[in-house]
């Protein structure tokens, strides 16, 4: 879903999404969320999937 909203261009509304998700949506989600960033260019919300991305994957080794 993350992906989907992200390919869209709603990436407010990815956010939110994994915001209010009730568990951490793993690399996978942030990893979405960080390319859909890249491609429409929004780098304030991309710093904090890079951020979220790279802290998941530091935890989960």
């Amino acid at each position: 879903m993350i992906d989907l909203l992200g390919r869209a261009g709603k990436l407010n509304e990815a956010e939110k999404l994994v915001d209010a998700m009730p568990f951490d949506p793993g690399s996978i989600g942030w990893a979405a969320l960080l390319g859909a960033c890249r491609t429409h260019g929004n780098v304030e919300l991309g710093v904090k999937a890079a951020f979220s991305l790279n802290l998941t994957m530091l935890l989960h080794i």
